[in-house]
């Protein structure tokens, strides 16, 4: 990424945590002090510009499970916990932003799918690790994906005050059971 790139990726993460998709190409260019023109050079679109949003979100998210997954403090089931419940810091796209994506933006939208589906590598060694070790029930890589990325898509078209609170609960439930234990 050129630093213009990241001059312009850095100011719309600011505006669109404070108007959302409002925000346009002239307030990036008002906040820089430099043309629509220049800033056409970088990105061809506001699509393209909030597509450069989403791959530097998920590239966070990647980081954060790859030192989770490094983490050897942790046992693989805390690992594998955690990396489920990882959530960008800085994200710039509210989860009511991700709903209007799939009209405006189809292209960032997708964008949005590709990442959630994809890269599941170490989660699913994690996954076999527990299984492996008794500490999760077998179940297969394709369901275990099918019911996290339900659980996250449903948490993008929600809105809570804190999702990550939310994410942490909703994976405790999916591990522990709602089910309480009768004594025999």
């Amino acid at each position: 990424m050129t630093s213009l790139e990241k001059s312009i990726t850095e100011i719309a993460m600011a505006l669109v945590k404070e108007k959302g998709l409002q925000f346009t190409l002239d307030d990036i260019a008002l906040h820089l002090k430099i043309s629509k023109k220049t800033i056409y050079k970088a990105f061809k679109s506001k699509e393209d510009i909030i597509m450069a949003l989403i791959k530097s979100v998920f590239h966070e998210i990647k980081v954060a499970e790859h030192l989770i997954f490094c983490n050897t403090a942790l046992s693989h089931l805390e690992k594998l916990k955690a990396i489920l419940c990882v959530y960008p810091e800085q994200a710039p796209l509210k989860f009511e932003h991700v709903q209007s994506l799939e009209t405006v933006y189809p292209k960032a939208y997708a964008l949005v799918n590709e990442h959630l589906s994809s890269n599941w590598e170490e989660t699913f060694k994690l996954l076999s690790l527990c299984i492996s070790e008794g500490s999760v029930i077998p179940i297969a890589e394709e369901d275990f994906q099918i019911l996290f990325l339900g659980l996250y898509k449903q948490l993008v078209t929600t809105d809570h005050e804190n999702h990550k609170l939310k994410m942490e609960a909703f994976v405790d439930f999916i591990f522990h059971g709602l089910e309480t234990r009768r004594p025999l």
